[in-house]
């Protein structure tokens, strides 16, 4: 007897060429016939099973045929220019039924269409990353840091370099250790919408905004690529690992590649650590949703951006130890640029470290620290007169201060260091300020102390206590206002300069009101100069006319 599709409970008609895939009618049989596919496995030597088994095999091989047609001509789609992955993807979603169907009654058309799947979407990101990497990097800033933007170049010998050079220059070095708003990138921007180069033409952005911008369109369109693999193909775990490596795997090795290339010649630090944290920021982001398919493609970017950074970061520290201050074109009292770059940088790195701290970054900075320390000294060295060399001093120590605690809220061990050297300088200052003015009598002081200490002050040279008496009396004003005029003159920081000229008059009271107390002693009471002492309150009042000066 011949055998119906009636005996099936399905029509023939449902899987004609007539009927589309997308059809709910084509649905409905699809899931009829692989139940019956799956009954007639199941009594496959029952009389039942053989009368329908040829029809079955018929319904299911015109089943594949459309269903293999549909999905490689929705495959074919990614390669349209202008299409949207996205859709596509949503579109096959909602059919996922069908290659479920293929896995089960025609794996090896089910391992065509994966295959084919690969190795046309593969392409597709390919080409995508490739042409947006390459329209991106058109928009980076046209001056950028060279080998030369070290901390101990002077821009004097940069200007006359680049007669000789065709690298771009950078008009301003002090920019290349600064961090500005360049954090915001990681602070508040991190998933801000991507760069789009067509509608960026007039625009210009540094190079971490552009890896950033790459990342989180990766970012984006991996996690959709992996949602849509795991629930279309079926795969999970390691499985789906291994899917999602071979459809990406060629552009994360584009995009590791054009960051290799860049890094070769990239010598700005503060861009480098910034590539680095994006990193790291976007892997706790990818944790946090669950997503662990791109560790190993972090970790590579990574282990490219340390060593580079690190690279980068010695050579600036063999420039400041190479430095010759006898061969710096200018050098006065005033702050160098080795110390205002160092304060910047070092506020950069620290702020930039505090996320993810880094132990050989630490380690490097307390090296810089070390070098900028030394080559302040030789720098002050070359100053003959000592007053000279503590407000140069003075004046770098307050300056890579200030700069240090700008940015920062605690205080570090690096700044506390600073802080001690800063208050060494300042009253080794003091002491040196004071003295052309009230030296003798800070010595007369400092010797009669010890004297009374030690039994007895000795013979009293009455001639000389008179002169240091009356020497104070007619000078004290003008030595005031001569110490206050110095003060304004040598330091660059007013608020500096307001502690240095404080801490002066304030030991200069001191030391007068102890040679008050050594002459109203015996033998020293009795002597007829005691009437000539100016009232400590007249020289208070006197002192407190500089307090506002800066």
């Amino acid at each position: 007897a011949v055998v119906s599709t009636q005996s099936t409970g399905i029509s023939r008609d449902q899987f004609t060429t007539n009927l589309q895939v997308v059809d709910l009618v084509f649905g409905e049989a699809l899931h009829e016939l692989d139940k019956k596919l799956q009954f007639a496995e199941a009594e496959q030597h029952t009389l039942a099973s053989t009368d329908v088994g040829d029809v079955l095999e018929k319904l299911k091989t015109k089943a594949i045929i459309k269903i293999r047609q549909y999905i490689l001509e929705k495959i074919m789609e990614w390669k349209k220019p202008m299409s949207n992955y996205q859709v596509l993807q949503e579109t096959l979603i909602k059919f996922k039924y069908y290659y479920e169907f293929l896995l089960t009654h025609a794996p090896s058309t089910a391992t065509e269409i994966r295959g084919e799947y690969v190795d046309t979407v593969s392409k597709v990101y390919f080409s995508y990353f490739k042409a947006y990497q390459s329209r991106l990097i058109k928009l980076e800033f046209e001056e950028v840091p060279t080998k030369a933007d070290v901390m101990g170049a002077e821009d004097e010998s940069r200007r006359s370099l680049q007669l000789f050079s065709t690298n771009k220059s950078i008009r301003s070095r002090s920019t290349v250790f600064t961090l500005g708003n360049r954090d915001d990138l990681i602070n508040s921007q991190l998933e801000y919408p991507v760069i789009i180069p067509a509608h960026c033409a007039d625009k210009r952005f540094p190079y971490e905004a552009l890896f950033r911008s790459v990342q989180f369109c990766l970012l984006d369109n991996v996690c959709g690529e992996y949602g849509f693999l795991s629930h279309f193909f079926r795969v999970r775990g390691e499985r789906a690992q291994v899917l999602f490596a071979d459809v990406m795997e060629r552009s994360l090795v584009l995009i590791m590649k054009s960051l290799e290339s860049y890094m070769d010649n990239c010598f700005d630090c503060v861009c480098i650590m910034l590539c680095a944290h994006i990193t790291m920021h976007y892997h706790e982001l990818m944790k946090k949703r669950g997503f662990g398919a791109l560790v190993g493609f972090h970790n590579q970017l990574l282990q490219i951006l340390w060593p580079r950074f690190n690279y980068v970061l010695s050579l600036s520290i063999h420039s400041v130890r190479e430095t010759d201050p006898a061969k710096l074109s200018e050098l006065d009292t005033r702050p160098h640029f080795i110390t205002r770059r160092f304060g910047e940088f070092y506020s950069a790195i620290l702020t930039l470290n505090d996320k993810f701290p880094n132990d050989q970054t630490v380690r490097s900075m307390t090296l810089l620290q070390a070098e900028v320390e030394n080559v302040v000294l030789r720098m002050a060295a070359e100053f003959p007169a000592r007053n000279d060399q503590l407000v140069f001093l003075i004046n770098n120590y307050d300056l890579m201060l200030s700069v240090m605690q700008a940015r920062t809220t605690e205080a570090s061990k690096e700044v506390l260091t600073i802080q001690d050297l800063l208050n060494k300088r300042i009253n080794e200052y003091v002491d040196e300020i004071l003295s052309p003015y009230f030296g003798g009598m800070i010595s007369f002081v400092k010797d009669t102390e010890k004297k009374l200490e030690g039994g007895g002050p000795g013979p009293v040279n009455e001639s000389y206590i008179s002169q240091l008496v009356r020497g104070f009396a007619q000078d004290y004003k003008r030595s005031i206002d001569s110490i206050n005029g110095v003060v304004m003159k040598c330091f660059t920081n007013f608020k500096n300069g307001t502690v240095i000229l404080q801490s002066a008059l304030t030991k200069m009271i001191q030391y007068y009101n102890r040679f008050q107390k050594i002459l109203g002693q015996p033998p020293f009471k009795t002597l007829a100069c005691r009437g000539d002492l100016v009232n400590i309150h007249h020289v208070m009042v006197e002192v407190k006319k500089y307090k506002n000066q800066f």
